[in-house]
């Protein structure tokens, strides 16, 4: 029987001391276990992904304070804007919301080899590094409206959410951890803590639904983001978490495993 050695860190995400558990699986090996489950139990099992929940993360803080995004808005909840978005780049989807989330965590819009994480992604899809520079140009063209809505979230929305985020003496808390306020040093540091830790503290109120009786179903594996189950999890149970956290913003996909 393995037993995991966790860690929590500022954000409220939960890792493995070494390594990252089930969450660093790959997605086979995954699947070849949870098929066993389900022969085993007769319960089929899902994977559960919270949809866009750092864009949704951001929105929610908005409709707190009095902040609108109709771009991030338009972005996450319709995909054909994502699609579209991502043909005038010239760019798979898949990196461009890749792109968009370093962004969300205080990523450069240039090329800067040493201190930016946007050549390796372009390196994993196998563009040269003058097609890269293109590209990166063309995607700060082509975005440059929903990218002018993440610089409000961190020019403006996020030093009054920090204000307005419990603390007690200087300590804040996300819901799920609690730091001191000197602790959040970077853009990078606040935004994770905020974004992060609203999406932990709604998927760990999940959890904690599974133990109730009134829920049928039964929490397998933590995703950061989502969560496994064995069994459907009812609306009754996320309008619940929704309600416990606040996080009205939060919608549930299906996804393959």
């Amino acid at each position: 029987m393995h037993e995991a050695d966790l860690k929590i860190c500022y954000t409220g995400r939960i890792f493995e001391r070494k390594g990252l558990g089930t969450t660093g699986l790959k997605s086979s090996l995954k699947a070849h276990n949870y098929e066993c489950m389900t022969a085993l139990t007769g319960q089929a099992v899902f994977n559960y992904d919270l949809r866009g929940s750092q864009v949704a993360g951001i929105l929610h803080y908005g409709d707190l304070h009095g902040f609108e995004f109709p771009c991030l808005e338009s972005y996450v909840s319709d995909k054909s804007v994502r699609t579209g978005l991502a043909k005038k780049v010239g760019i798979p989807e898949k990196l461009l919301k890749t792109l968009i989330l370093i962004k969300m965590f205080g990523g450069k819009n240039s090329y800067s080899p040493r201190s930016d994480s946007y050549p390796e992604q372009f390196r994993k899809e196998g563009y040269s590094e003058y097609k890269t520079k293109v590209l990166i140009n063309k995607f700060n063209t082509v975005c440059k409206d929903v990218l002018d809505e993440i610089n409000i979230w961190f020019e403006k929305l996020i030093p009054i959410a920090l204000i307005n985020t419990s603390y007690t003496k200087e300590k804040y808390s996300n819901g799920v951890t609690i730091v001191n306020k000197s602790f959040l040093v970077t853009a990078k540091m606040q935004s994770a803590f905020l974004l992060q830790g609203l999406e932990a503290n709604f998927i760990f109120a999940l959890i904690n639904c599974s133990r109730l009786r009134e829920f049928s179903f039964y929490f397998l594996s933590y995703e950061f983001d989502g969560l496994i189950t064995l069994g459907n999890i009812p609306e009754l149970a996320i309008k619940e978490a929704s309600r416990i956290t606040g996080f009205k913003r939060a919608v549930l996909e299906i996804k393959a495993i």
